[in-house]
């Protein structure tokens, strides 16, 4: 067995039955890419995140991947950065 070792998380994680592919997709950007994190559309994408049925498999990749903008996982970039580094 070989492993690519140019793969990243993004390649080996399924987001397949992620909630927030299920939203409406006019109000992708707005959700997930907030202008403030504090917002009510972040507040809305939080609620999204919390009930999907992959949400531990997506903090997983979130914290290992740390994306440098949007909500993953219902986390900020600030608050994946903050637990990413206590891990």
């Amino acid at each position: 067995m070989s492993h690519d070792v140019h793969s990243t998380a993004a390649d080996q994680f399924d987001f397949s039955d992620a909630s927030c592919l299920q939203t409406d997709p006019k109000n992708t950007d707005k959700y997930w890419t907030p202008e403030r994190y504090d917002s009510a559309v972040a507040k809305m994408a939080r609620r999204i995140c919390g009930n999907c049925v992959i949400l531990d498999a997506c903090r997983e990749y979130a914290l290992r991947a740390q994306p440098e903008q949007g909500i993953w996982a219902g986390m900020s970039p600030a608050e994946r950065a903050l637990i990413g580094g206590a891990s």
